[in-house]
């Protein structure tokens, strides 16, 4: 993901002060939505569900690849993954994510 589509830690802090929470079987979603044309992402694994960076990475860029491929309005959103996220099918998360961008619009 570009790095201009990424959030900084100032505007994940406004997200999650400011900003509404939607939940989803597979993950969380914290958005705000944006005046500008941009959509920003970020996504966290807590090292509580996954101890192991490869399992943390993973589900970071299945989410990243479903986020990547799915239309959202313009907004800034922190995706947080669930436990159960790795175990999925990936065109089961990509449903889900297709079902929060129509949700978060």
């Amino acid at each position: 993901m570009p790095r201009n589509n990424r959030l900084t830690k100032e505007e994940i802090e406004e997200v999650l002060s400011k900003g509404r929470r939607s939940n989803f079987s597979l993950f969380s979603v914290s958005w705000l939505p944006n005046t500008e044309k941009t959509t920003k992402f970020a996504f966290v694994v807590s090292k509580k569900q996954y101890k192991q960076a490869v399992l943390r990475n993973k589900a970071k860029r299945r989410l990243r690849e479903c986020a990547r491929k799915t239309h959202f309005g313009p907004g800034k959103y922190i995706f947080f993954a669930k436990n159960t996220i790795n175990e999925a099918i990936f065109s089961d998360l990509k449903k889900e994510v297709e079902k929060a961008g129509v949700e978060l619009k």
